[in-house]
């Protein structure tokens, strides 16, 4: 096989008797080329529109934990190559991704230092993966037309979208969408069609009479002088038939209008940019929008379409570019979170925390105001009395608790906002470390199955300890947090600090978290390796199968995991807090709305004692939420 090195290779992207990355030829026809061709109309915009927004990524690199400005891995990305920018090779790699569903970068090395120089962005309608029996990927070809370039797997960083027919090829929207880009694209071509090769006017005046031959055949030609070309669309057209001046008229309208043309090109369009998940606005649609829904439009375009696909980027950066630099694993790439601000969300923050963890002139201060006299203090908003203050209004004991129980929806919705905003914060926090660990998880499994002859080697306790060691400062650091929301829901202007009984208590649940997740790890990997054994598959073939068990869980458990724990953690804090401060009760609180599910609609406002239990659950205390995954209950003190 022919490994290029930098030196070689460079002039298939400087000569013009080759392809360019970005070059349009009807030399070559491939399956893939269908893709590129599509790249016009609805479709451009749309991908543009996408391409462009993932471009702009912020890009952050840390090693454990902590962000480094110089690397060869930054410097590579902002020095691509004589050509091509930073946001020139995003916007190309997303832009290949809608229209192919794939995306290959070549890591082309200096013949003397064998270091990656540049990064060239291949045609992927011209790219081949080569498989063999025991390997799905032994290399990549490149084939120019005038000859074949072959690229060694470590050189070539693949990206690519889900496909359910191909686990080497991605799938691309165009793909997805071809009914309906077929549709647009046919419309649109019968339309031109119409102007430049007919001359069929809307109406015929016909007289009544004979013609002569001679006079049939001026008619032909001025027929087609007056009638044909979009200039002379719709005119009307008058005919010489006869003497006796009676005249026909005949509707000659096309089924263009029958056809219902101009709403078939909408429902297309829309079919389109629904498949890009594009809304109207981003390419200035501006039918039925007023700035506010444009202004949702977008928060969605970027919450639901750009930022996966930012994620997406960079999941491969992380698993397939790094390690070329760090073989240990221990650099990871983070991207700043496109989404603009939820100002909605903003008020309800401030109007949910105001004195109780963020002051008056905190909010102003955010919003860019100046600051007034008093707005430093927490104050008790029944009696505008600064919280802790001597002079601070004490209700006896029987009036306090009807007060609280006669506010229990105000209290309650204040406090469950409260509390799920903190627990959103912390939940990114618990998904990326749980995503790192399963990473790291995967190499040492898949690296003792491979040296002990297709048996696993998982050692529960080993692993578990691991796992705490990652996540427990994260679970200390929400509990004390929440634990100061819950103190301040009773007036105490007091941090919430772990004392050795929070801290045991703490230690026991996250040990039984670590536990729980290894066990389900475990037995997924047993039970898919039985039925590989049992099928007679390669080792080969096993590993993809350790491969596809971490898949499912960075993708999806690390996301569930990361709901519930931040959730049940936020809980657990207020009763420990509200124990601590000698509350006696807890109330349970759901969000009463259309998809509040019938379990927690039926604890809500249900009051036990502060260490009794609401339900009965194998996994947890049933001591606090959450009831289920995605739960998003809370508790007020009773």
């Amino acid at each position: 096989m022919k490994i290029p090195s930098f030196k070689d290779i460079k002039y298939l992207f400087t000569e013009k008797k080759f392809y360019l990355p970005f070059g349009f030829s009807n030399l070559f026809t491939y399956t893939e080329r269908k893709g590129l061709d599509a790249y016009s109309g609805w479709v451009y915009a749309c991908v543009n529109a996408r391409a462009e927004e993932v471009a702009n990524i912020k890009l952050h690199l840390y090693q454990n934990d902590k962000e480094i400005e110089n690397h060869p891995a930054l410097d590579l990305l902002h020095d691509v190559n004589n050509f091509m920018s930073f946001y020139d090779l995003v916007l190309a790699t997303q832009a290949y991704q809608d229209l192919v569903g794939d995306c290959f970068w070549a890591l082309l090395k200096g013949k003397l230092s064998g270091q990656v120089k540049e990064i060239q962005v291949l045609r992927p309608d011209l790219v081949t993966i080569k498989s063999s029996a025991e390997n799905p990927v032994v290399g990549y070809d490149y084939n120019t037309g005038t000859e074949t370039i072959s690229f060694a797997p470590e050189e070539i960083v693949h990206f690519k979208t889900f496909n359910p027919k191909d686990q080497l090829r991605g799938m691309s929207v165009i793909e997805a969408a071809k009914t309906a880009i077929n549709t647009d694209n046919f419309s649109a071509r019968w339309n031109e069609n119409f102007f430049k090769n007919n001359a069929m006017p809307d109406f015929l005046m016909a007289i009544k009479g004979g013609i002569t031959e001679e006079d049939f055949d001026k008619f032909k030609e001025q027929w087609k002088e007056k009638y044909r070309g979009a200039d002379n669309a719709h005119k009307t057209a008058m005919l010489r038939l006869g003497e006796n001046g009676e005249i026909d008229i005949k509707d000659l309208t096309k089924v263009q209008k029958d056809m219902e043309y101009l709403e078939q090109r909408k429902y297309s369009r829309d079919e389109i940019l629904a498949m890009f998940r594009v809304p109207k606005t981003i390419i200035g649609i501006t039918e039925e929008v007023n700035y506010a829904s444009a202004e949702a439009s977008r928060m969605i375009f970027m919450r639901s379409t750009i930022k996966p696909l930012m994620q997406k980027f960079i999941n491969t950066l992380n698993e397939f570019y790094l390690p070329l630099f760090d073989k240990n694993r221990s650099l990871e790439f983070t991207f700043d979170d496109p989404v603009p601000e939820d100002k909605a969300a903003k008020i309800n923050e401030f109007s949910a925390g105001v004195d109780k963890w963020i002051t008056r002139n905190e909010i102003r201060k955010d919003l860019g105001l100046e600051p007034i006299d008093g707005g430093d203090k927490l104050w008790n908003t029944l009696t505008m009395v600064e919280i802790g203050s001597i002079s601070e209004e004490v209700l006896p004991e029987k009036e306090y608790k009807k007060k609280r129980i006669d506010n229990f929806e105000k209290i309650g919705e204040q406090h469950n906002k409260a509390l799920n905003l903190l627990a959103v914060k912390f939940e990114d926090k618990i998904k990326r470390a749980v995503n790192k660990y399963f990473r790291e998880q995967k190499e040492r499994v898949i690296g003792s199955f491979k040296s002990i002859k297709a048996n696993i080697s998982f050692d529960l306790n080993k692993e578990s300890e691991l796992l705490i060691s990652i996540v427990l400062p994260i679970f200390q650091n929400l509990v004390e947090k929440e634990g100061t929301q819950a103190l301040a829901l009773l007036g105490i202007a007091e941090d919430f600090t772990i004392t050795p009984n929070v801290a045991k208590v703490i230690d026991k649940d996250t040990m039984k978290f670590a536990s729980q997740v290894n066990k389900t790890t475990r037995d997924a990997l047993k039970e898919t390796i039985k039925e590989g054994m049992e099928n007679g598959e390669s080792i080969d073939k096993l590993t993809d199968r350790i491969m596809n068990v971490y898949e499912d869980a960075s993708k999806v458990r690390a996301r569930m995991i990361a709901q519930t724990e931040s959730v049940r953690y936020a809980n657990k804090a207020d009763v420990m807090a509200w124990k601590e401060a000698g509350v006696e009760r807890k109330i349970w609180y759901c969000s009463l709305t259309e998809r509040t599910c019938p379990d927690c609609l039926a604890l809500h406002g249900k009051t036990v004692k502060i260490d009794s239990k609401f339900f009965k659950d194998d996994y947890d205390t049933g001591e606090q939420p959450p009831l289920h995954s995605n739960c998003r209950c809370s508790l007020i003190p009773g």
